[in-house]
């Protein structure tokens, strides 16, 4: 089976909800009538990032009649964005959306809210409380928004929930991005690193999807891609630039790598678990 995948690395406007879904329309729109099945946009699309005290005027409840032209386009194309939601309690959330056959068919808020540095985002978003794959019309699929990847436990209970794709969806900020080649001592080498790592352990598509652009002290270097299950970078976008990247997948691969690799078949929940459960009641 084969997927043609559109990754939408794009600028935002910062609290712009109006601009931002107008992007995400004409998008998707013209990604749709190049074939594509699936576009995936970056983190907090809708919305912008550096949102600080903007955050609540752009927060919206999860069934607001302002998402209605997504649902609506994803009758067409399954649309994976990212915005700020708002639950009955009046908690916010750093959030993404899969629309799919016009609804929402899965959601899943930030977990790891990273807080130190520049970032802020414990100090404005509650923290999301689940990580499920969940079950598209081609696969079964996992997101991670940004921070969630350099926690391993996330990346990890997906998988074992059944994940073969990853949407891993970023606003990953550094000054000089460099090369996969300079590894792991930038941002973007790390990025870049986890993504291909990700993919070869667990066998699965790993789509690493960034913006590009500038808010406040954050410069979004771009750089997505979209790694093979033997961990082989496929197809990549441009750096320090917007750019929309079309690639096919072929998810027969997804078969090809744990056959020859089952280590899903070798994993031990049970003993995970107990020692989970250790650690825990013994607070290390």
């Amino acid at each position: 089976m084969q997927l043609k995948l559109a990754v939408a690395q794009i600028d935002c406007r910062l609290a712009d909800l109006a601009a931002n879904l107008k992007t995400h329309l004409a998008l998707s729109a013209e990604a749709a009538q190049q074939g594509a099945q699936v576009i995936v946009f970056p983190e907090l699309s809708l919305t912008g990032y550096h949102l600080q005290e903007k955050v609540a005027g752009v927060a919206l409840p999860e069934n607001a009649s302002w998402l209605e032209p997504l649902r609506e386009q994803s009758r067409q194309i399954d649309i994976l964005a990212g915005l700020v939601l708002e639950s009955p309690d009046h908690r916010v959330y750093n959030s993404a959306l899969y629309f799919s056959g016009g609804k929402i068919l899965h959601r899943h808020d930030k977990v790891y809210l990273p807080t130190y540095g520049a970032f802020e985002e414990g100090k404005y978003f509650a923290r999301g409380e689940r990580l499920r794959a969940f079950e598209s019309a081609f696969s079964r699929c996992g997101i991670l928004i940004c921070e969630e990847n350099w926690h391993p436990s996330a990346a990890n209970l997906l998988w074992l929930d059944g994940a073969k794709v990853f949407f891993s969806i970023h606003c990953s900020s550094a000054e000089s991005p460099t090369p996969l080649s300079s590894a792991a001592l930038t941002s973007a080498g790390a990025c870049q690193l986890q993504s291909r790592v990700y993919a070869h352990l667990f066998g699965a598509y790993f789509i690493f999807v960034n913006r590009a652009g500038r808010e406040g002290p954050f410069h979004f270097w771009g750089g997505s891609q979209i790694v093979n299950p033997f961990g082989e970078v496929e197809a990549a976008a441009k750096i320090n630039a917007p750019d929309v990247l079309m690639h096919t997948l072929d998810l027969e691969k997804i078969r090809a790598a744990r056959v020859k690799m089952p280590l899903r078949r070798d994993e031990d929940i049970a003993l995970t678990r107990r020692e989970l459960a250790r650690l825990q009641n013994n607070a290390f």
